[in-house]
């Protein structure tokens, strides 16, 4: 299992006197489950590699908690491991080809795996929960309820 407890990160760039702030996560919280896979997502530089840097420890947070039960491993996909014991895997980069398939394994062995994907839609059709982040939160993406061609011409007679 792994909680992500109101964490916030700020990032500053320049020289004393003239420097900017920006905080890229402001209180975020989120919960994955044992043998879950939650694939995050968001939009170019929302620093969706920075939550699974912090997520693994390597990469501090300026408040909140990040509470582990079980060793923790940040890889990119290219890197996972079939054989990979870890009980948390902290995948970056996971909608490069062929990574779902791995990812799925890890998940039958019994790891809990949080991932980051630019397009996330396929770990949303395969049923995985997509989470985005957002000015600096997490907000769930609700999965696509599929309906059959008979239910939606039913619909539309009534």
């Amino acid at each position: 299992m792994l909680v992500l407890h109101r964490i916030t990160r700020v990032l500053a760039a320049g020289v004393a006197g003239c420097e900017a702030r920006v905080r890229v996560l402001d209180g975020a919280s989120l919960r994955v489950g044992p043998r879950e896979i939650v694939a995050l997502a968001g939009a170019s530089a929302c620093e969706r590699t920075l939550v699974l840097l912090c997520a693994a420890g390597l990469a501090r947070v300026d408040a909140g908690a990040v509470i582990a039960r079980g060793r923790r491993r940040y890889l990119h996909a290219a890197e996972l491991d079939p054989a990979c014991d870890e009980e948390i895997l902290l995948v970056d980069h996971a909608d490069a080809p062929g990574a779902r398939h791995a990812l799925a394994r890890a998940v039958a062995r019994g790891a809990t795996i949080l991932c980051a994907a630019a397009d996330a839609d396929a770990f949303a059709r395969a049923g995985a929960r997509v989470i985005t982040l957002r000015d600096g939160a997490f907000v769930e993406v609700q999965p696509r309820t599929r309906v059959s061609r008979a239910r939606v011409a039913e619909r539309a007679l009534r």
